[in-house]
């Protein structure tokens, strides 16, 4: 419980500092990463309903 607080991404003094210069990039990349896993989602779903009918 003694850890310093560099090693807690989520530390509030943490937040406080950061939030402002990484908020946007965080928000682009949670959702960059959400509509990939999207798409990669519907490919399987597709070339299972491909194997599944012809």
């Amino acid at each position: 419980a003694d850890l310093p607080t560099s090693q807690y991404p989520g530390h509030p003094s943490t937040q406080l500092t950061h939030k402002p210069e990484n908020g946007d990039g965080e928000t682009l990349v949670v959702v960059t990463v959400a509509a990939l896993a999207l798409g990669l989602l519907r490919l399987i779903i597709n070339s299972l309903l491909f194997v599944k009918y012809f």
